[in-house]
């Protein structure tokens, strides 16, 4: 009697993290425990919001390049010029200061190979900014970058 009880609570619990295993859908296995499904879905979560930081830092990254071109536009030594390029610098210490917080994180290849997203912003920038001209050839070089992002990305989950 006292085997069927115990086979009986090793069912429903059995049960209960198919159930969680269904809902979760980075889980590639059943895990042994709530604790270890608690921790791939804090993961996942956590994954998600290291990508966001990786992609703002991206911003940052490019920011600083708008603010060195908008200083090379006027006179050196300036206020208006050394202001630009202290703000350019100071992002590139933030972005440096993140950058480093997100390869704790996550892999240094995955984290690299999201960096054409700064072709991207440079090309948008330049469009919004500086009146440039985005080509054909622009065009294909996103589409190739964004898909070696994709590519790598998809390989590492």
């Amino acid at each position: 009697m006292q085997c069927a009880y115990y086979q009986k609570k090793k069912r429903i619990a059995f049960d209960v993290r198919i159930n969680r295993a269904q809902k979760l859908t980075t889980i590639g296995h059943l895990s042994n425990s709530v604790e270890e499904d608690f921790f791939v879905l804090k993961t996942s979560k956590s994954k998600s919001k290291i990508y966001a930081v990786l992609y703002i830092n991206f911003v940052l990254l490019s920011l600083s390049s708008v603010f060195a071109n908008i200083a090379g536009q006027h006179d050196f030594l300036t206020l208006v010029a050394i202001t630009l390029y202290v703000l350019s610098f100071l992002l590139l210490i933030l972005y440096a200061i993140v950058w480093q917080q997100v390869l704790k994180r996550i892999p240094l290849t995955i984290a690299f190979a999201n960096r054409p997203v700064t072709i991207l912003l440079g090309i948008i920038w330049g469009i919004l900014l500086f009146s440039e001209e985005i080509s054909i050839r622009n065009i294909i070089g996103i589409i190739i970058a964004f898909t070696g992002v994709v590519i790598v990305v998809k390989n590492s989950e």
